[in-house]
C-alpha cells in the first residue's frame, strides 16, 4: 500500500494535477525552503508545502477532505448494543445507563464508512478501556514509535485519552478563546461518527438499545460485525434511505481522567500546533 502521509507517492499525473508542479520541481522548492523552529511532533515540511501548493492551486482547502494523502483518517466513538441480562459475568455487561449491553467501539471516515468495529467488551467497560486494548490503537502506537506515522490521527471525544494519534477536545476552554474555536472545529468534524452510529443502528434494529437482544454477547458481537459490513455495502451503493431519519445518536460522554504520560504530553504539543494552524487560517 502507498504511504498516504507522503504526497510524493502519488502518480506523477495526479501529483501535477494536485500541486501544479512536477515531483522534481517540488523537491527543489522543498530543499530551498527553511522551516525554522520545526519540532519532531509538527506537521512535516513536505506536508506543509503540499498543503500550501494545493491551496494556491485550488483557491481553498475544501477538496482536501478525504485526500489521497490523509491527515485525519477517521473519528472514533463508543455505542451500546442492548442485551438481556446475561447468565455469566452479568456485572461486566451492566452499563452506567442502567441496562445490559456491549460497548462497541466504532471508527469511521468522513463518508460514514466503518473502518473498524470492536464489540469484545461488556457495557461496564469505559470507552477508553476498549480503545486502550484495541488492535487499532496498538497498530497506531507501533507505527508512531517506528517513525512511520507522525501525522495521522483519529478524532475522539473527552472519553478518550489525548495521544499523538488520537486528538481530543480541550477541557473547559474560555468562551471565544483559541481553544474554544479548536473545540468547535473538532466537534463539527467528529460528529460524523455519531451520525454513522445512528444510521447503523437505525437500519439494523437488532443493534438498537431498546431491543435488548436475547442472544449471547458473543453472538451479538458477530451480529455487530456483519451489520457494519452491510452498512458499508449500503454506503458503497449510495443507499441513503436511513441517513435522513437516523442522522445522529445522543451519546453522553464520560470524561477520561487518565494520568498524564509522556505520550499525553506529545499529544498536547500536536493539538496545540493544530490549534494555532487553524487560528491562522481563520
Amino acid at each position: 500500500m502507498r504511504d498516504k502521509s507522503n504526497p510524493l507517492t502519488l502518480p506523477e499525473a495526479a501529483f501535477r494535477k494536485r500541486f501544479r508542479l512536477s515531483k522534481s520541481a517540488f523537491n527543489y522548492v522543498l530543499a530551498e525552503l527553511k522551516f525554522e523552529g520545526h519540532l519532531s511532533t509538527a506537521v512535516p515540511p513536505m506536508i506543509q508545502l503540499g498543503a500550501t501548493l494545493s491551496l494556491l492551486a485550488s483557491g481553498g482547502y475544501q477538496h482536501l477532505v478525504g485526500n489521497d494523502f490523509l491527515i485525519v483518517i477517521g473519528c472514533i466513538d463508543g455505542t451500546h448494543f442492548g442485551l438481556q441480562k446475561p447468565t455469566l459475568n452479568e456485572h461486566m455487561f451492566f452499563n452506567r445507563k442502567g441496562y445490559h449491553s456491549l460497548n462497541s467501539m466504532i471508527i469511521c471516515d468522513h463518508e460514514y464508512r466503518i473502518l473498524a468495529i470492536d464489540s469484545k467488551y461488556g457495557g461496564a467497560a469505559h470507552d477508553s478501556f476498549v480503545w486502550k486494548h484495541s488492535a487499532q490503537r496498538k497498530f497506531l502506537e507501533e507505527q508512531f514509535n517506528q517513525n512511520n506515522v507522525k501525522n495521522v490521527w483519529l478524532l475522539g471525544d473527552s472519553g478518550y485519552p489525548l495521544e499523538p494519534w488520537c486528538l481530543t477536545p480541550f477541557r473547559n476552554p474560555e468562551e471565544g478563546s483559541t481553544q474554544a474555536r479548536f473545540n468547535e472545529a473538532h466537534s463539527k468534524a467528529r460528529c460524523v461518527v455519531e451520525r454513522t452510529i445512528g444510521i447503523l443502528k437505525g437500519r439494523w434494529k437488532i443493534l438498537s438499545n431498546d431491543k435488548r437482544s436475547r442472544y449471547k454477547p458473543e453472538k451479538m458481537a458477530q451480529f455487530g460485525n456483519v451489520c457494519a459490513a452491510l452498512h458499508n455495502i449500503c454506503i458503497h451503493f449510495k443507499d441513503a434511505s436511513y441517513c435522513r431519519h437516523y442522522a445522529s445518536e445522543t451519546i453522553n460522554t464520560e470524561v477520561d481522567m487518565g494520568n498524564e504520560t509522556h505520550l499525553t504530553k506529545i499529544g498536547h504539543k500536536i493539538r496545540n500546533q493544530i490549534m494555532l494552524a487553524l487560528e491562522n487560517t481563520i
